[in-house]
């Protein structure tokens, strides 16, 4: 009869799920040896073997009663194989006589390897791929007995066991090797440690930031690397999380072995064992020291120039309004220039006014100064302000009628207002309405806030954008600032002043459905 049916035996998820198990040309397994010779003697049969057939011969991965150079290459072409046979059909092959049997009869294993009677069972992957046999060989005729039969069953089950693990085993491996590498190539600052809090890993971008050794590492525990100003925090973080808690935010100060410090970022997390029980935490750092040397440097340059600049902007803004009479009677050309001037120095100078603003308001040198507020007047003021603006855009303005007191900063309220209303108008299309409204709801914290809102009927903002509109310069389009003016800074005031107040701003919105800002400032009670 001819070789089994080549469509099982090359089937490509089968010969993947064989090649996974490690064990094609792996040395002898004693565990594997082991459960052979057992087959051997429980069966009295001179030859056992476990053999894992691939496209062009079958490997013994286990092997007693062989001789010869079967025995030392420990394998041999399909030519020579039953086992083939097992993994074509998925199931078990008994043959009393080989010479007889029409499926082997002319196989080359009864000539060459003296193969007679044999009784293999299928050999599975944890995914159900038929690999190989787990077969008893004797060298004359028998009739194999149904305990013998499953012994070698039962035998063949313990095999199939061993072989999964060993495939899991490698698959484990492979994986732990794997993110090992993705961890070492991290520019994060990654740990974890056990219970007691003593570091069992540490990455390689943590090794050369902190500038000691993977084993020295190994004999600390993370909060003898942080600042001794910084540790009753990073204890409080490390017990929470212990205690099945995820720390979101961990800010500290991490030591080097050379004594600098390193302002990082964190994120903690626990790690647990099979059975769900605390078994130590992970930590992930991002060293943000270069960031914040960089944002210092360029605050104290934007602050400079800001500073640098208003003299001349304010000479410049003087010399136009003395020119204004003079220039409104002329006509054509120098008339539209001196507009294009006057509108630009306009233009920096708020810009101007928007840097020293936020330098201020962000290093906590503006003082808030709060007084009980009509929340109507604030809406209305704010609209009328910005009444002519939206009329030249044919915009509509509708306040929704609010009772009640804030206590706030009224000028610096107007001011997030109305750059919020600018805003809107800027991306509103015509005949479109803004509308305002205020109203109190519960806070986080506890206590009552006022929520504003300012709703536009405009272009929308990209999902990618939103978390972005509040940073300094941010624009949703990089044409914004060329189409729309403005230099991206109004909403990173805001955002500095609602923050003053105990408050909070976001947005709401999606491409062509309009946009919602929102912001909230705590009522009297909970200021």
């Amino acid at each position: 009869m001819p070789a089994a049916s080549a469509t099982e035996l090359l089937r490509p998820s089968r010969l993947a799920a064989l090649r996974a198990t490690g064990l094609l040309d792996a040395p002898p397994q004693e565990a594997l040896d082991r459960l052979t010779r057992l087959a051997s003697r429980l069966m009295g049969v001179p030859i056992a073997l476990l053999s894992l057939v691939d496209e062009n011969r079958q490997r013994f991965a286990s092997q007693v009663g062989l001789t010869g150079p079967v025995a030392e290459q420990r394998e041999t072409p399909l030519t020579h194989s039953f086992c083939q046979h097992v993994v074509a059909t998925r199931a078990a092959l008994i043959v009393e006589d080989a010479r007889i049997d029409p499926l082997v009869s002319d196989n080359l294993a009864i000539r060459d390897l003296g193969v007679i009677a044999y009784a293999g069972m299928p050999i599975t992957s944890e995914s159900g791929e038929v690999l190989g046999s787990f077969c008893a060989i004797d060298t004359s005729a028998r009739a194999w007995t149904d305990d013998q039969l499953d012994i070698l069953r039962d035998l063949a089950h313990a095999a199939t066991a061993e072989v999964q693990l060993r495939a899991a085993s490698r698959l484990l491996g492979s994986r732990q090797l794997f993110l090992a590498d993705l961890l070492d190539h991290t520019r994060e600052l990654v740990c974890a440690t056990d219970v007691d809090g003593r570091i069992t890993y540490a990455n390689s971008a943590m090794i050369e930031a902190l500038g000691y050794s993977a084993e020295e590492l190994a004999q600390r525990r993370p909060v003898e690397l942080v600042a001794p100003d910084c540790a009753a925090d990073f204890l409080d973080a490390a017990r929470r999380v212990l205690g099945g808690e995820i720390v979101e935010r961990l800010d500290t100060v991490v030591v080097t072995a050379s004594g600098d410090r390193l302002h990082c970022q964190g994120r903690a997390t626990p790690l647990t064992d099979a059975d769900g029980v605390p078994a130590g935490a992970r930590i992930m750092f991002r060293d943000l020291t270069r960031e914040r040397e960089a944002q210092r440097l360029k605050d104290e340059l934007i602050a400079l120039v800001s500073h640098e600049l208003r003299t001349p902007v304010g000479a410049i803004l003087v010399a136009l309004k003395v020119l204004k009479p003079h220039v409104e009677q002329l006509e054509g050309k120098p008339r539209r220039l001196f507009e294009i001037a006057a509108r630009n120095a306009d233009r920096l100078l708020l810009l101007v006014n928007d840097l020293l603003d936020i330098e201020r308001l962000e290093a906590g040198h503006e003082r808030m100064d709060r007084a009980p507020t009509p929340v109507a007047a604030l809406l209305d003021q704010a609209a009328d302000s910005m009444m002519p603006l939206a009329e030249n855009g044919d915009v509509r303005i509708v306040v929704t009628a609010t009772e009640g007191d804030v206590s706030v900063d009224a000028k610096r309220v107007l001011q997030v207002l109305v750059n919020l209303i600018g805003n809107a108008i800027k991306f509103s299309p015509p005949e479109s309405t803004i509308t305002l409204s205020a109203e109190s709801q519960s806070a986080r914290e506890g206590g009552v806030e006022r929520r504003f809102c300012v709703a536009d009927e405009g272009r929308g903002i990209p999902q990618e954008k939103l978390a972005l509109v509040f940073g300094r310069f941010e624009q949703v389009a990089t044409s914004d600032a060329r189409d729309k003016g403005g230099a991206g800074l109004g909403l990173a005031v805001s955002k500095a002043i609602v923050e003053q107040h105990g408050g909070r701003i976001w947005v709401e919105s999606s491409e062509g459905a309009g946009s919602r800002f929102y912001f909230t400032i705590p009522d009297l009670a909970t200021a």
